[in-house]
């Protein structure tokens, strides 16, 4: 095996409470993660491992020594690695990660009227210690890196509906208010440097529901908009639509179990880039292919702060055919509008993000399926035929960064 003596320990703890206080639902949560494994691709060490693997020639034994005389290592070649030689080292475990998460949601039914507040919390450390001994091809003196994220993130939503009608003809008004706080420090040892990123973020959501049921007919609908503050954010949003509707028709042509569904969405969105992501692995762009060898990424993204909301609109229409309990046909078109998305570049060696394209995400999928096929007395099968296509396309590059390796 290319990876022998690889090993990984999860320990988890997790525990719930559930309880009824005059007529409250409260759930309580608690887990607890633990993660240790004797290495991590970070450095994309197992890309290197597996790739002298597959180029040592048949007639060198990587696994009869690993050393020479004088402590380099032992490889068929000064420019190639020794595969075992690059997995050996003195601790047993590179990788640490704790990861505590606690919960709290509360929820009260009224008649028309539904309350309900949830609260989490969840804090986590990740280490990394990233080494390439001496004599390690592209790093001849060695390399140590020590890496460590944490992560302190709060969230709250409160929420609230309320329902007018019955089942011919039912109404539903809702508000939802949700809080994220987000921390993040990340501190690497080779560079001496800490980062620290910190992002307050607000989404206030307005929703109005309807329902009709009459006879074959059914018809559905939602409209809504949403608010978006951040701190982070050059500049809130407050405008964000969004509406949905089908109808369907059912016993089509008095066809029992004949149903025809037809749908129809819009939605608008805005967005940060997720502060606890690390962007150091855009390092590869600095590279050219031949020079894979010297990857090891120390610089992480400057700051999150003063950049435009990441602003997205989507359209989906689609349908859906019932022909009796068995036989069903659906397909969907959608399309994906991103504008002022955000990607990293260098910029005096300084991992800078930047509001840097608009593209669109566009496709199409359809299903066909046969449910309970009878081939046997006491066997039924299903089959299932699935078509999806869909592209990604770069609409608008600022100016100077055409070109850019992403």
């Amino acid at each position: 095996m290319y990876f022998a003596d690889e090993f990984n320990m999860i320990s988890s703890f997790k525990t719930k409470l559930s309880s009824d206080f005059s007529g409250y639902i409260v759930n309580l949560a608690f887990s607890y993660d633990k993660n240790k494994a004797t290495h991590a691709n970070r450095i994309a060490l197992f890309n290197k491992v597996y790739q002298n693997a597959l180029l040592t020639p048949v007639s060198f034994s990587n696994t009869q020594n690993l050393l020479r005389p004088d402590g380099s290592q032992r490889s068929y070649s000064r420019f190639a690695d020794n595969p075992g030689f690059l997995l050996s080292q003195e601790d047993k475990y590179s990788y640490h990660s704790n990861r505590r998460q606690f919960s709290l949601n509360a929820a009260k039914n009224y008649e028309n009227l539904k309350l309900n507040v949830n609260q989490s919390y969840e804090s986590d450390r990740f280490l990394n210690v990233d080494r390439y001994r001496p004599s390690t091809y592209g790093f001849i003196s060695g390399l140590l890196n020590e890496r460590m994220q944490d992560n302190a993130l709060y969230s709250s939503n409160i929420s609230g509906n309320y329902s007018l009608g019955d089942y011919g003809f039912k109404n539903t008004f809702g508000i939802s208010f949700i809080l994220n706080d987000h921390h993040a420090e990340v501190y690497n040892s080779l560079a001496d440097k800490q980062y620290s990123y910190q992002r307050t973020s607000q989404d206030y959501l307005f929703n109005y529901s309807l329902e009709m049921h009459e006879n074959d007919l059914e018809i559905g609908a939602d409209l809504g908009n949403s608010l978006y503050i951040s701190n982070t954010s050059l500049k809130n949003s407050y405008w964000l639509p969004k509406a949905n509707a089908y109808l369907i028709f059912k016993d089509v042509f008095n066809w029992q179990r004949f149903d025809f569904k037809v749908l129809g969405a819009y939605t608008a969105l805005s967005s940060e880039p997720d502060l606890t992501r690390s962007y150091a692995s855009y390092a590869t762009t600095l590279l050219k292919a031949e020079n894979a060898y010297q990857y090891f990424p120390v610089n992480e993204a400057e700051s999150f702060r003063r950049l435009s909301n990441i602003n997205t609109k989507e359209w989906k229409i689609g349908f859906r055919l019932n022909l009796g309990y068995k036989i069903s046909f659906e397909g969907e078109y959608f399309r994906r509008k991103i504008l002022d998305d955000v990607f990293p570049v260098y910029e005096n060696t300084k991992l800078i993000l930047k509001n840097m394209a608009d593209h669109t995400y566009s496709g199409c999928e359809f299903n066909f399926s046969y449910t309970n096929l009878r081939i046997g007395y006491n066997l039924l099968s299903t089959q299932k035929i699935s078509f999806f296509k869909y592209q990604n396309r770069a609409d608008r590059v600022e100016n100077g960064y055409n070109n850019l390796a992403i």
